[in-house]
C-alpha cells in the first residue's frame, strides 16, 4: 500500500461530498519548519538514539469544518511529515447528521540502528513500520452502536542479524516484507441494564523476508566466508479469527466487569533457502546447502477475566478479581537438505539428509485477588491477598523428553492513603509475592515491592510531587543465585501563572538497578554476570509570553554512574516566537545533544540542530 494512498483518497471523497464550503465554517492551524543539523562525532550513534535528520517537517495541520447540512463535521489532524522527523501521523474524521461517523488514522515510524560498539561491528538496521486504521460507526439506532473497522500494518526496510554456519557466526542482511490485515465488526449495547460489547475480527499475516550476504567476514574471525544466501520462504497465517466479549454493570452498591477472548491461528511455512560458503576464502573449495521446508503450527488461545466490587455502608468496599489464560500449540516441520562440497579442481561430493518432526507447547495461567478497603473522612486503608498458578507443558520433538512444570504463587498487599485536604494526597503501598517452582532458571523465588507517592497543590499555581519505589527479587544460590534490586525515585516541582501564559518546572529522577546472576561456564566452572545502572536525570523546563514575544525551552542532563556502561548526556531545546497579525507566528528553534561514554568514544557525539518555523492559526 503506497504511503498515504488511502488517506488522500478519503480527503478527496470528503471534499467532494461537502460541496461548496463556506470559509466561516473552518477553524484550524497550519505550521511547518525547516531544520539544519551539524554533527560532531558519530552521527549514526545520534540517529540510533533519536533518528532526527536535516530537512522539512510539518509541525501541525489541524482543520475543523462544521455545518448544519448533511455533512455536520469534517476534521483533519496531521503532524511530523518530512525528512526531519522519524514519525508522522494523520487523522481524518467525517460525521453525518444521520448518526454515521467515518474515521481514518495513519501513522508511520522509522527506525535506525548503527552503533560501532554493537554486537555486529557494521550493523545497520534501517526500517519503517506503517499502520492504517479506519472504519464506520453507526450510532443512529439508540439500542445498539455498530462499528465496521479495518486495520493494516506494513513493515519494510533492512536489518542485519547473525546466523550460525560452518561452526561460526556470520552477519546477514534481511530485506523486510511483512504485512498484517484485519477486519472487525463491533457491537455495543446502550439501553440494557448490563452494557454488552461483542467484537469479531478476522486477520491475516504474511512474511516474505529475503536474506542476502553482506560480504562481511565471520564475527569470530574464521577464514571461511559466506558467499551467498537466498530464500523464497513464505510464512502465512490466513483467516485468524478473534472473538472478544465484555459485559459490565454498575450501581450504587455493586460494579462488575467480565471479559472473554478466543483466538485460533494456523501458520504455514513453505519455500527453500540456499547458502554457499567459501572455505578458506575459496582457496580450499566451496560448501553449498539447499534447504526445502514445509512447516505448520496451530495455536488456540482462550482468556477470561473478571472484576467485582461490593460496597458496604459508606466506608467499606470489597473487591474480587481474577484472570485465566490457556494456550495450546502444535508444530511440525519437514525438511530436505542437499549438501555439496566442491574442491578447487572441480570435483564434488553431494549428499542428502531429511528431517521430519513435531512438537507441542501448552500453558495455563490463572490468578485471583481479594482486597478489602476502608475509607474514612481523610484517610483510607486496604489490604488483600492473591493466589495464582502457571503451568507449562512442552515437548520439543516427538523423541524428546516431555517437560511439565507448575509454578504456584501467593501474595499479599497492604496500603494506606492520607488526604487531610484537597491540597495533599499521600499513598503508601507494600506487596509481596512468593513462588514455589522454577519454569526458567532465573525466575524469582520472592518479590518485594514498596511504593510511596505524595501529591501536593501548594496554592498560587505551585505543585510538588514526590514518588519512590523499591523492588527486590531473590533466586536461591542452588538455582541461579539471581538477585535483583531496582529503586526509582524522584521529585517534581512546577509553577503555572493564573493566566497560563507562564510556567516553570523542575524534575529530578534517580534510578538504580542491579542484577547479579550466577552461570556455569562451558568448561564446568562457575562465574557471575553483573549488570548495574545508576542513572540520574534532571530536567528544567518553562515557557512565558509577554505581548508579541514568547519563549519556551527545556534542558535535560543524564548521568549513569553504574559500573556496566557509565555515560553522561545533555539535551537542550529553545524556541523563540514572534506573534504577528492575523494569527501568524514566526519561530526560531535551537536544539542541542551531547553524548559521552566513559569506556570508549566511538559512539560519542555532539549535535546542533536549528531552524525556522511558521504557524498560522485561524
Amino acid at each position: 500500500m503506497p504511503r498515504m494512498k488511502w488517506f488522500l483518497i478519503l480527503i478527496t471523497l470528503v471534499v467532494s461530498a461537502t460541496g461548496p464550503l463556506s470559509a466561516q465554517n473552518w477553524t484550524g492551524a497550519i505550521g511547518a519548519a525547516y531544520l539544519w543539523q551539524d554533527a560532531d562525532g558519530n552521527e549514526d550513534s545520534f540517529r540510533s538514539q533519536n533518528n532526527l535528520q536535516e530537512g522539512f517537517m510539518l509541525e501541525d495541520l489541524s482543520l475543523l469544518y462544521r455545518n448544519d447540512g448533511a455533512v455536520s463535521e469534517f476534521s483533519i489532524d496531521a503532524w511530523g511529515f518530512g525528512d526531519a522527523n522519524p514519525a508522522e501521523a494523520a487523522k481524518l474524521g467525517l460525521e453525518f447528521g444521520a448518526g454515521i461517523r467515518i474515521f481514518f488514522d495513519y501513522d508511520r515510524r522509522t527506525s535506525f540502528f548503527n552503533l560501532a560498539g554493537s554486537d555486529l561491528s557494521n550493523r545497520a538496521d534501517d526500517w519503517e513500520i506503517s499502520r492504517y486504521h479506519g472504519g464506520v460507526v453507526i450510532d443512529s439506532w439508540r439500542p445498539l452502536e455498530i462499528t465496521l473497522g479495518y486495520r493494516a500494518v506494513e513493515r519494510e526496510g533492512t536489518v542485519e542479524r547473525p546466523i550460525y554456519g560452518l561452526n561460526e557466526i556470520y552477519p546477514v542482511g534481511v530485506d523486510l516484507d511483512e504485512t498484517m490485515q484485519e477486519w472487525t465488526l463491533r457491537l455495543v449495547t446502550r439501553t440494557l441494564p448490563v452494557r454488552l460489547e461483542l467484537e469479531q475480527s478476522m486477520a491475516s499475516y504474511t512474511r516474505k523476508n529475503r536474506p542476502f550476504a553482506t560480504g562481511e567476514p565471520a564475527i569470530g574471525g574464521d577464514p571461511d566466508e559466506l558467499g551467498d544466501i537466498t530464500s523464497n520462504v513464505v510464512e502465512e497465517m490466513d483467516s485468524v479469527p478473534t472473538t472478544r466479549f465484555i459485559a459490565s454493570y454498575s450501581s450504587r452498591r455493586f460494579e462488575g466487569v467480565a471479559s472473554l477472548l478466543w483466538r485460533s491461528s494456523e501458520l504455514d511455512v513453505s519455500g527453500s533457502e540456499s547458502q554457499s560458503y567459501l572455505i578458506g576464502g575459496g582457496d580450499t573449495g566451496t560448501w553449498e546447502m539447499v534447504d526445502r521446508a514445509l512447516g505448520a503450527a496451530e495455536q488456540d488461545t482462550f482468556a477470561g477475566s473478571f472484576s467485582l466490587g461490593f460496597r458496604f455502608g459508606h466506608r467499606w468496599t470489597l473487591r474480587l478479581a481474577g484472570d485465566y489464560r490457556d494456550g495450546s500449540s502444535n508444530s511440525s516441520i519437514v525438511t530436505d537438505r542437499l549438501s555439496r562440497v566442491t574442491s578447487p579442481i572441480g570435483s564434488d561430493i553431494t549428499w542428502r539428509t531429511s528431517f521430519d518432526d513435531a512438537g507441542t507447547f501448552d500453558f495455563t495461567d490463572s490468578r485471583a485477588r481479594l482486597t478489602l478497603e476502608y475509607r474514612g473522612n481523610h484517610f483510607a486503608v486496604w489490604g488483600g491477598g492473591s493466589s495464582g498458578s502457571r503451568e507449562y507443558d512442552w515437548r520439543l520433538s516427538e523423541s524428546a523428553e516431555r517437560y511439565d512444570v507448575k509454578r504456584d504463587s501467593t501474595g499479599y498487599l497492604l496500603g494506606a492513603s492520607w488526604n487531610p485536604s484537597k491540597a495533599v494526597d499521600l499513598t503508601l503501598e507494600l506487596d509481596r509475592g512468593d513462588f514455589d517452582q522454577y519454569i526458567f532458571r532465573v525466575d524469582p523465588e520472592t518479590v518485594d515491592r514498596a511504593t510511596l507517592k505524595l501529591r501536593t497543590r501548594l496554592g498560587k499555581g505551585w505543585r510538588l510531587d514526590l514518588h519512590g519505589r523499591h523492588v527486590k527479587s531473590d533466586n536461591p544460590p542452588e538455582v541461579a543465585g539471581r538477585d535483583t534490586k531496582a529503586t526509582p525515585y524522584g521529585i517534581a516541582a512546577s509553577w503555572t501563572s493564573e493566566s497560563g501564559n507562564s510556567s516553570i518546572g523542575l524534575d529530578l529522577e534517580q534510578y538504580t538497578f542491579k542484577t547479579d546472576t550466577g552461570f556455569v561456564l562451558p568448561t564446568g566452572g562457575t562465574d557471575r554476570s553483573i549488570y548495574e545502572l545508576d542513572l540520574s536525570t534532571a530536567t528544567l523546563y518553562g515557557h512565558t509570553r509577554a505581548g508579541i514575544f514568547g519563549v519556551s525551552g527545556s534542558v535535560t542532563y543524564l548521568e549513569d554512574d553504574g559500573d556496566s556502561w557509565p555515560m553522561d548526556a545533555w539535551n537542550g531545546r529553545l524556541r523563540l516566537t514572534l506573534y504577528g497579525a492575523s494569527g501568524l507566528e514566526y519561530s526560531a528553534l535551537v536544539q542541542y545533544w551531547s553524548y559521552d561514554e566513559a569506556a570508549t568514544d566511538i559512539d560519542d557525539f555532539d549535535v546542533l540542530r536549528y531552524g525556522l518555523a511558521v504557524n498560522w492559526r485561524f
